[in-house]
């Protein structure tokens, strides 16, 4: 983003400078900045928006849109009429110019655009109609305007509207951003398209991202009569014929759409190569898509300038290819998911060779948390990025304001995450903005498996609800939060129905299909696919919502129901923030290490003396296959990672093995093992003696765990939670405080997918131990410390701050 403000006062201008303006064409002189900026009328004396047609682009027609948007908002604050004219105005105005040689704007994008104010009113010149439309909304986001959400309820309007006076230039940061997901319902489409509308979104032209080698590039036709063009689900791209199907494709492509940005040769979205030449490993067909990418790039790249051939760095392409140099017109998306490497990685190898790169990210997948997708964002900025791409849900009462951050980053990654939330509090919520930001704070951290979390939930809205009586705007967006906590309660408590009870079926379909117009569930697949109720789909738009008395008679049954849970908040502590040392001389015993892992994250730090010790860090992994079936020998799979994003896959095929873990530098590494099904391996590591830590915020393990935590000095309370599964048998939790003495020994819960939340309020600090015994699979997180568990306390890894 561009940004510049110019208040440079000349003392000795002292008389009001005429200025004849004819519209779109001639400038103020730079000396008459200032005392043209201090006549500014204010809105009592500007009423009129006025463009010219000609510039527009029909069919888009975003110079209209951006005029009729301009009246539509302006005037219900400004209590007054606003005109739209297409002559030029006599009097004060809001002027829409398209000027691409403005000299303000000619080293800059197709999207940028310069507000403006003096006593002629405002103007808004972009160097095309999109930048200028993209300026009648930052006007209107200066006023006070937003639209956080989806919904219409979301959108918030001033209570009057407020002199301005600025110079400025602005323009995104990339040349498209966008929000993805499929909406059944006309509406909402509309409503989503609204969104990014006026979030200045997707920009420029339209980035496909679509599968496209079979039935496509080869349809199903030419495949029959060239069967030699296949091969497993996909086509074989190193054959001639089929590179020039791909040439063709693209060129028609590009040429049939001469809005899109770019047309995609993606492959079909499966990893089936089998029978294609090249299919040898993963390499080797990364190689093979990436060569053919090229190609077709290459070939095409004459006829459309500044448009691109784009595909994924995803699945079984998803590694660096052995391609010397890329076209300047291809374009590739990394997929934050499906892939063994990091995204810097990936995002490095194709920028320095020269191919253009974005983001293809999932926030449909990887859940409702901010961190890592402003680390995205931010990152393909730091790489000269061209588009961040987001496979998203309507889950807008869960992920609202993560898309709402994302879209203020993708047009400018600087801009301060905590004061885009703030805004976000202040504005939508007003009065009762602290008690939704500990709300919002926690919902993005925590977990509604845990019902102490849900009660402290319902009693945030409850208590806002109070705070907000009399404002019907607040109320209604508090309402839709109710609604998506109570779909919580009754689909993580309770069973939403019986479902060999009609009655209870239809209740429980009303009630979905009474949220559908509030956009607060992803409608498609809430109201279409969950539970078979795609039946009920006729009655999906019909449906009215909740009534005022039906939303308070909820949330009084809710906080009837998690009376008992106690009201304790547990803060998650986020290992990012955290600077990691060797605890040191702790003086304990190593606890046995009799326990098997499932699914986690070990953290083992290397430092410069254990590197010149030999370029690998040998560790034994025994693997004794599935808990119910010792003799199995389906293994699971590691993932090491250095603090540089190098990833090394292994999968051990016998056990126990050793495994050499290789070593590129001293700094933090992640050794992350997992299975893809209940107990179908475990994993017990020895030999490791560096100082290590298994991440406890989230892991699973087959025979209980133990080990030695830190609880740092003023901490409120911490918590262990424990889930079960069908697997688990009898056992029990124990924690010792820094003394050794026992503070907590209770049995564990052992139905399936039962639950317990323990909580320590006010403990001591140090140096605390976990001993929790069962058998079968369970599920463990600690959170309210450092989450860093290990069974040797001397080799505990801890936040530097607490190493003594």
């Amino acid at each position: 983003m561009k940004q510049r403000t110019d208040h440079r006062v000349r003392a000795w201008l002292a008389i009001a400078v005429a200025i004849s303006f004819q519209f779109g064409c001639e400038r103020p002189h730079e000396s008459e900045i200032a005392t043209i900026q201090a006549r500014f009328p204010g809105w009592d004396g500007v009423d009129t928006i006025a463009y010219v047609p000609s510039q527009d682009n029909p069919p888009a027609s975003y110079l209209a849109e951006a005029a009729a948007d301009l009246k539509l908002h302006l005037e219900t604050v400004a209590g007054k009429t606003f005109a739209i004219t297409s002559t030029p105005p006599s009097t004060p105005a809001i002027s829409l110019i398209v000027d691409p040689a403005h000299p303000d704007l000619t080293d800059s994008g197709a999207e940028a655009f310069k507000l403006y104010s003096s006593a002629r009113g405002i103007e808004i010149t972009g160097r095309t109609p999109l930048a200028v439309r993209h300026g009648a909304y930052t006007l209107l986001e200066k006023l006070g305007f937003r639209w956080f959400f989806k919904n219409p309820a979301w959108h918030v309007r001033p209570k009057s509207l407020a002199t301005l006076d600025f110079d400025e230039v602005h323009e995104p940061a990339f040349e498209y951003r966008r929000l993805f997901y499929w909406e059944p319902r006309r509406v909402d489409g509309e409503r989503l398209a609204a969104w990014q509308k006026y979030n200045r979104m997707p920009g420029r032209g339209e980035v496909n991202t679509a599968h496209t080698y079979r039935p496509y590039i080869v349809t199903d036709d030419e495949l029959q009569a060239n069967p030699d063009w296949g091969c497993g689900s996909q086509i074989d791209v190193t054959n001639p014929d089929v590179v020039q199907q791909g040439i063709e494709f693209a060129r028609s492509g590009l040429a049939g759409n001469p809005d899109w940005l770019s047309t995609s040769v993606e492959p079909a979205d499966n990893a089936d190569w089998s029978g294609c030449p090249f299919a040898a490993d993963r390499q080797t067909i990364t190689d093979a898509v990436f060569t053919f990418t090229n190609q077709v790039a290459g070939a095409v790249k004459a006829e459309f300038p500044g448009r691109y051939v784009s595909t994924l760095s995803y699945s079984a392409h998803s590694g660096l290819p052995n391609v010397e140099r890329f076209e300047d017109n291809v374009l590739v998306l990394m997929a934050t998911n499906y892939s063994a490497l990091p995204v810097r990685t990936r995002l490095e190898h194709f920028a320095e060779r020269g191919a253009k790169v974005g983001i293809y990210d999932y926030t449909l997948l990887n859940g409702k948390g901010l961190r890592q997708y402003i680390n995205n964002i931010r990152l393909l900025n730091e790489l000269g990025g061209t588009v961040y791409y987001d496979e998203g849900g309507g889950y807008w009462a869960q992920r609202g304001l993560t898309y709402y951050v994302n879209s203020k980053l993708c047009w400018d990654p600087t801009l301060g995450v905590e004061q885009i939330k703030q805004d976000f509090y202040d504005k939508a919520f007003g009065p009762v903005g602290g008690t939704m930001k500990r709300y919002f704070e926690r919902h993005y951290t925590q977990d509604y498996a845990k019902r102490r979390v849900l009660a402290l939930a319902f009693n945030d809205l409850a208590r806002a609800a109070q705070e907000a009586v009399g404002q019907p705007d607040i109320l209604e967006r508090l309402r839709h939060l109710q609604y998506y906590l109570r779909y919580q309660w009754q689909t993580v408590y309770e069973e939403p129905y019986d479902t060999t009870d009609p009655a209870q079926e239809q209740q429980w379909s009303d009630f979905l299909c009474s949220l559908v117009d509030t956009n607060v569930l992803w409608n498609y697949f809430y109201a279409y696919e969950y539970g078979g109720l795609s039946r009920y789909w006729n009655r999906y738009s019909s449906q009215s919502p909740p009534t005022l008395e039906q939303a308070q008679e909820w949330m009084n049954q809710a906080l009837a129901a998690f009376s008992n849970e106690p009201l304790i908040e547990v803060p998650v502590i986020d290992l990012d923030d955290l600077d990691l040392a060797l605890l040191g001389d702790a003086q304990r015993p190593v606890l046995p290490v009799a326990r098997t892992l499932v699914r986690g994250t070990l953290l083992i730090k290397i430092d410069a003396a254990r590197i010149s010790q030999g370029n690998a860090l040998i560790i034994t992994a025994t693997s004794p296959g599935s808990a119910e079936d010792p003799s199995s020998t389906t293994y699971p799979r590691l993932s090491w990672t250095s603090p540089e994003g190098m990833v090394t896959q292994i999968s051990p095929t016998t056990s126990p093995q050793q495994i050499a873990l290789p070593l590129f530098g001293p700094g933090l590494y992640q050794l992350k093992f997992w299975t893809f099904w209940c107990c179908s391996g475990t994993f017990k590591f020895e030999g490791i003696d560096a100082p290590a830590a298994l991440s406890a915020d989230s892991f699973d393990h087959a025979e209980g765990v133990s080990g030695y935590f830190v609880v740092p000095e003023n901490t409120p309370a911490f918590a262990v939670y424990n889930k079960t599964t069908w697997t688990t048998r009898a056992g029990n939790i124990i924690l010792a405080d820094p003394s050794d003495t026992v503070v907590l020994d209770e049995a564990m819960p052992f139905q399936d997918g039962a639950s317990g939340e323990w909580i320590i309020e006010n403990p001591v600090p140090g140096l605390w131990r976990l001993d929790i015994t069962h058998q079968g699979r369970a599920h463990v997180e600690l959170y309210g410390v450092p989450p860093l568990l290990w069974h040797d306390a001397n080799l505990l890894l801890a936040p530097s701050t607490n190493v003594r």
